[in-house]
């Protein structure tokens, strides 16, 4: 029988923190999937979670692998993928394009909102969202889960 992972190192109360690819690996993520599914997802009676990560070039593997450990038990787990390239007034095509391109329904993975469309108005320092902006990309963000939903009945906008 394989052993879990000790993840008491790594997880914090608001966040994990860890080296990928030393301490941070995709199986411990996929262990902290399966962790988070009997601890706090299942025990509440839910069934639904959805996960969110950041631009770094460790994230693709990490969110399937935490995807992976929710599915195996049970939880729907799609991602959305937001589009974020917005700094000092300019966004880059080049980083929509990218974002934009591993959207698959197929594959459950779903457009996100365009951060992009939240401009200077909405931040605290022309790069990084304020309260008000946060609470904008929460709307959007509902607004994305609830279009996906209604094109896609095997997901759910879990409440």
């Amino acid at each position: 029988m394989k052993t879990r992972p000790d993840l008491s190192a790594l997880i914090k109360s608001y966040d994990v923190r860890g080296i990928v690819g030393e301490t941070l690996t995709p199986e411990v993520a996929r262990a902290i999937g399966a962790a988070f599914a009997d601890a706090v997802v299942l025990p509440d009676g839910e069934t639904e979670v959805v996960i969110g990560r950041d631009m770094r070039d460790s994230g693709p593997a990490l969110v399937t692998a935490v995807g992976d450990g929710l599915r195996d038990r049970g939880v729907d787990a799609p991602i959305f993928v937001c589009q974020a390239s917005y700094r000092l007034g300019q966004t880059n095509p080049a980083i929509l394009a990218a974002q934009s391109g591993i959207v698959n329904p197929r594959a459950g993975i779903y457009a996100g909102p365009n951060t992009d469309l939240l401009g200077a108005d909405y931040r605290y320092d022309d790069a990084h969202l304020s309260a008000d902006g946060q609470d904008r990309f929460a709307a959007m963000l509902v607004a994305s889960m609830l279009a996906a939903e209604s094109r896609d009945t095997s997901i759910s906008a879990a409440g």
